[in-house]
């Protein structure tokens, strides 16, 4: 197998198509689909949403890359938000075909049933802009491609697909052609348009991107089944489900349309429900296909889907038992039994014909007050203080039981000294940190930091940091850049590129203007006062 010589390094959030296509544009090959066959082992000339067969691609890289299949698929396509809503076989299929090119049944991502994310690419000007300032070249933002958003979140400009002058489509991913600068293929410059009117439109479309976002990003903690339990509790508590679990879909569906606003369900396709769509609501192979509805139904029910989805979800249901308690004016352990029970057997009679015995409902209910009224932070306090309910529900209700206590220490982990390991991380990120070159174009995130250990700290980092690595973790946060802090550092790059341009002195608005559109999006008047001194020490200053 030949070798790839190099792979474009990924840009910040850059979808996954555009790496592939600036390979292309790197490479010597004159048609695509040769470059396509380089990467992927296929003949094509398309550039799908998501990748088919990275093992391939990894395998040819040369020794010492940093660059995993897990990294490319999950920092840079939306794979991860799919993940949350797949059923636990179905991952399985669709990773397989991504990673090996398997072809396996409903082994393909089901893009025409997600109708957040969009085929057709979408850009930001200002982000080109200032891409093309920093990098060189212009690239897809991964945040960009959803079915629903107008605007980039970060400028508020109209995002666009099609040139506004001679109304050509900007890309051809069918034919693997996507934009090198920032013009359509006419040469036409893409116009900046600011978006005034539907202002609460807007900021609804920012705020469910940014929903979005999150559940991507907590794709290692989320599961279909964790949602479908959250949002079936949050039905019952609003008095859309009774005791017997039925739920009151007709009274479900005249609420969501009479209160969620027509432009936001039109965005989301959300305006026509079929009896498909309606009977399917809550089954779990089918849940992929309604995470607009989702998003829109929480908000009906006065929340967010992030915040119904917050790590302890149990948390939210003992508060609504209380207020069940003041109302009723029963007994407390009465009350927390019955209205542990009665949401269970609602989890459990929608769309399924599964039954809890009493024992296994029991128990479940004994765990679920001892785990609300206790903050363990080991599998072993739990045991310790309830042995026996501890083993039966590990034994009898293994599923269950994992989602809702903490994560198992393997045992090799056991041997290892965290102490002695966060010492050492420390150490070794602050000597990271400070051989970062001041020049450095890019702002220092963790993961700037955490290319620069080995594979064995870097992983190490991963895997404890949360737990036993406070040390480490504090060092890391010195060296991470906010955006403001990353425009001061790069004064003196800037200054040395408006040298070698001719521009020997200069008033403040000048050099922001040269420099990039960054210091107008994330300066203050701070920064402003940095780049002052910093002219006036040069001599350069036009006050």
């Amino acid at each position: 197998m030949t070798s790839i010589i190099s792979f474009p390094e990924p840009f910040p959030d850059e979808d996954f198509r555009s790496i592939v296509f600036r390979y292309h544009l790197r490479s010597a090959n004159k048609e695509f689909n040769e470059s396509r066959l380089e990467l992927f082992g296929t003949q094509s000339y398309k550039l799908p949403l998501f990748p088919k067969n990275l093992n391939h691609l990894v395998n040819k890289l040369p020794k010492g890359h940093r660059f995993s299949i897990n990294g490319l698929l999950f920092d840079h396509t939306w794979f991860g938000l799919y993940k949350v809503f797949l059923s636990a076989d179905r991952q399985m299929r669709v990773f397989s075909n991504i990673r090996y090119g398997t072809n396996t049944q409903h082994g393909h991502p089901p893009v025409k049933e997600l109708s957040v994310l969009t085929l057709t690419i979408k850009y930001c000007p200002l982000c080109m802009q200032n891409d093309e300032y920093e990098y060189g070249e212009v690239f897809i933002h991964r945040m960009h491609q959803l079915s629903f958003l107008e605007v980039c979140p970060k400028h508020k400009v109209r995002l666009l697909s099609n040139c506004p002058i001679c109304k050509n489509h900007l890309t051809n991913p069918d034919q693997g052609v996507l934009l090198k600068l920032m013009e359509c293929n006419n040469g036409h410059r893409l116009p900046v348009e600011y978006i005034v009117e539907k202002e609460e439109f807007v900021k609804t479309q920012i705020s469910l991107a940014e929903e979005l976002i999150t559940l991507r990003d907590r794709h290692y903690e989320l599961s279909n089944e964790i949602i479908r339990d959250e949002l079936l509790a949050q039905l019952y508590r609003r008095g859309y489900i009774t005791p017997a679990g039925l739920i009151l879909k007709k009274q479900l569906f005249s609420d969501f349309n009479r209160k969620i606003s027509s432009d936001i369900r039109n965005a989301l396709n959300l305006t026509n429900h079929s009896l498909w769509f309606i009977n399917n609501i809550f089954k779990k192979e089918y849940m992929v296909s309604y995470i607009g509805f989702y998003l829109l139904l929480t908000r009906l029910l006065g929340n967010t889907l992030v915040d119904v989805l917050k790590p302890n979800a149990l948390i939210s249901e003992k508060i609504f038992l209380k207020q069940e308690l003041s109302q009723r004016n029963q007994n407390q352990k009465e009350l927390v039994t019955k209205g542990m029970s009665e949401i269970i057997q609602a989890r459990q009679q929608i769309g399924a014909s599964i039954e809890i015995d009493e024992k296994k409902d029991k128990m479940r209910q004994r765990m679920s007050v001892l785990l609300l009224d206790n903050d363990f932070k080991t599998r072993s306090e739990i045991r310790r203080k309830k042995g026996y309910l501890f083993n039966w529900l590990l034994i009898n209700d293994t599923q269950w039981l994992e989602e809702r206590i903490p994560r198992k220490i393997d045992s090799k982990w056991r041997k290892l000294d965290f102490e002695d390991m966060d010492e050492d991380l420390q150490q070794k990120i602050h000597i990271a940190g400070i051989s970062i070159d001041s020049n450095y174009p890019l702002p220092i995130r963790q993961s700037t930091l955490l290319q620069l250990l080995n594979a064995y700290d870097r992983n190490h980092y991963k895997t404890y940091v949360n737990e036993f690595l406070p040390k480490a973790k504090e060092e890391i946060s010195k060296f991470v850049e906010t955006p403001k802090q990353f425009l001061i550092r790069s004064i003196p790059r800037n200054y040395e590129k408006l040298l070698r341009q001719g521009m020997t002195s200069t008033t403040v608005v000048r050099f922001k203007n040269a420099a990039s559109v960054s210091y107008y999006l994330n300066g203050d008047e701070e920064v402003d006062e940095h780049i002052a001194n910093f002219l006036r020490e040069k001599g350069s200053l036009i006050e």
